[in-house]
């Protein structure tokens, strides 16, 4: 499946719509638990451009450590990939795999200057709790902007490159330099389900990818 960049602002101009239809209000908070996907960051750039706060969840995460983050953060609805069955959280539940079905009707958002300022609550990251409770971070989109910036003079991207999306979403390194910086200048993502070896190099071929965030546990795919 392919988005141009036209098809992605229409589907978040939609799925804000879908967002007040579920009468989500700025600050209210929905969670995100769910691979790697277009439907992923159509629901993340929509909830940003309403002022509803994200919550995302990394894709390994327990259904126990989505009760967890629910009650610390009583999210009004959950957007979730149709693999990873959330736990009875008396919310709203959206297949993100699914979107698609819930905003095809809907009429695009009319495109004016979104209620949201630089130093309000984009989403809260919660770290894995491997070590303890887990913690959330409060990010703003103030944040968020100043990252993707410092990134963008790192990383030349340019509309000739390609990012291959391995990491999760959920987490800040792959968000600012592998979705929200690459968005910024025009790159192409890949999204791909799983993370076989034989697949990752089969896509690095076939979509000429040029670039691709990792950390050293993947790393040492590349060197077996």
């Amino acid at each position: 499946f392919t988005f141009t960049y036209k098809d992605l602002y229409k589907s978040v101009l939609k799925t804000y719509s879908f967002l007040e239809k579920l009468n989500l209000e700025k600050g209210d908070r929905i969670i995100i638990w769910g691979y790697n996907s277009p439907e992923w960051g159509i629901v993340f750039l929509a909830a940003a451009l309403k002022g509803v706060v994200i919550i995302p969840i990394d894709y390994m995460a327990t259904a126990d450590f989505v009760q967890k983050i629910h009650s610390a953060v009583q999210a009004k609805v959950i957007f979730h990939s149709e693999y990873k069955i959330p736990p009875e959280l008396g919310i709203r539940k959206v297949v993100l795999d699914y979107l698609d079905s819930h905003i095809e009707e809907l009429p695009q958002f009319k495109a004016v200057k979104p209620p949201v300022g630089e130093d309000d609550l984009l989403e809260i990251v919660y770290t894995s709790g491997t070590t303890g409770d887990p913690k959330g971070v409060m990010i703003t989109h103030r944040n968020i902007l100043s990252n993707v910036e410092a990134i963008k003079k790192v990383v030349n991207a340019s509309l000739s490159q390609t990012f291959l999306s391995v990491l999760p979403l959920s987490h800040l390194f792959e968000q600012n330099p592998g979705f929200l910086a690459p968005l910024t200048t025009g790159c192409t993502i890949i999204y791909m389900r799983g993370l076989r070896p034989n697949l990752i190099f089969k896509t690095l071929a076939e979509e000429k990818i040029t670039n691709i965030i990792l950390v050293p546990r993947l790393l040492k795919l590349f060197a077996d």
